[in-house]
């Protein structure tokens, strides 16, 4: 088998017939431009960017994992998927990108929502100290936090779609379910075994409150065995 002359034009327009039945040769450009993307939540707020974006034209198909100035075919281009902190399906709509003119910088909307969480007594006063677990379904992670004196944690930004929420204080737990993309925010959670009217249960309130009844008790023993007592018999007079 002979290999065939490569000429500087990549085409032999002489030869003919083909040499072996292989005859010229041309050669295809790719064009591209570069593409910068940039990430935002559906109230506009940035966020970080996904673990990748697929990209489609036709039959052709690609995930981009860099987003700065990256040079890509020219072509008219649908954002089709992205893995967003573990959570496929993350595009919100169906965006395109116009990359047949030139270069496009552009920003893209993601189903990433900002999530809280809000404890309380029965009587609404935020509630200190309270364990907070939240398992996100469809990344199948688990975060735990502890609130603070406002008893609000701060989830962040977090996938749309169904998470739990578990509230544990003084050995008692409530659970909860909801969706970041429906529910109001922050999420607020009655904490079970909270006092009300006053937040976070003060142990030492508690126990002055049972030493006042003690005393209050005794008090009224002591009043009780004063009116029962019998009066002592006159003296005697000889």
């Amino acid at each position: 088998m002979t290999t065939p002359v490569i000429y500087k034009n990549y085409t032999d327009p002489a030869r003919s017939p083909p040499f072996n039945g292989v005859g010229g040769l041309t050669a295809t450009f790719d064009k591209q431009f570069q593409l910068t993307l940039s990430f935002v939540d559906p109230g506009n707020q940035p966020i970080a960017a996904p673990a990748y974006l697929t990209l489609t034209s036709g039959s052709t198909a690609m995930n981009l994992t860099s987003y700065s100035s990256q040079w890509t075919r020219a072509a008219s281009w649908t954002v089709t998927d992205a893995m967003w902190e573990g959570a496929k399906g993350m595009v919100l709509g169906s965006p395109t990108i116009d990359l047949t003119g030139g270069a496009v910088t552009m920003t893209i909307a993601l189903k990433a929502y900002s999530a809280s969480v809000k404890t309380v007594d029965g009587s609404g006063n935020p509630v200190s100290g309270v364990t907070v677990t939240v398992s996100f379904v469809g990344n199948s992670t688990t975060k735990t936090f502890t609130t603070d004196n406002t008893g609000i944690i701060q989830l962040g930004h977090i996938p749309s779609g169904p998470y739990n929420v578990q509230v544990t204080y003084q050995g008692k737990s409530t659970n909860w379910a909801t969706d970041a993309s429906i529910a109001s925010q922050p999420l607020t959670i009655t904490v079970p075994g909270a006092a009300g009217g006053g937040g976070t249960t003060n142990s030492t309130a508690v126990s002055a409150v049972v030493l006042l009844t003690i005393f209050g008790l005794a008090f009224l023993l002591v009043i009780l065995a004063i009116r029962v007592r019998k009066p002592p018999p006159p003296p005697k007079i000889e």
